[in-house]
């Protein structure tokens, strides 16, 4: 039995940030590029990129107050409904441990996470990026510009794995 976008939407019955609730609940608990979660996180409309940042009046770009998924009361009762209709379906959860990426095997809408180390200053670390494709290069988009125009391409190491980035 596949685990569906659909049947977590349903699961959430329409709450009003249900995409950013099933992105961070499949990021929190995916076994790897392979499994329904991990699927269904890259099928989400969320993009981890915009979350720190919010229009403003006279369209000035600021810092949102951060709350993280951890404690930010909507997102905590999405993960609770989740977590019920998941474990019922497919048993407990368990956590998995973040893995190098092989460079070839990355793709356009993959969601990469920032780290070990800091490939690029302006991405916290054991943040989540979601990748895209700029003139033919994949990478991820810059955490300075509130455009989402900057871009920082990937670099293969010499064990042939993304630099700086995990999934």
């Amino acid at each position: 039995m596949k685990l569906t976008l659909q049947d977590m939407l349903d699961t959430l019955k329409g709450q009003a940030r249900s995409d950013e609730a099933i992105f961070w609940f499949a990021l929190f608990w995916n076994s790897g590029s392979q499994s329904d979660l991990y699927r269904i996180l890259c099928e989400t409309k969320y993009d981890p990129s915009l979350y720190a940042l919010r229009l403003k009046p006279g369209f000035k770009m600021e810092k949102r107050e951060f709350l993280t998924p951890a404690n930010d009361p909507e997102i905590v009762y999405c993960h609770a409904l989740l977590r019920e209709q998941y474990e019922r379906a497919y048993g407990p959860l368990r956590e998995y441990a973040l893995r190098a990426i092989p460079y070839l095997d990355v793709a356009e809408n993959d969601v990469v996470i920032c780290g070990p180390g800091r490939q690029f200053p302006c991405i916290e670390a054991d943040w989540p990026c979601r990748v895209f494709k700029h003139h033919g290069e994949l990478g991820v988009p810059c955490a300075e510009d509130p455009t989402t125009r900057s871009f920082h391409p990937f670099k293969a190491g010499p064990t042939g794995h993304i630099i700086g980035f995990r999934r």
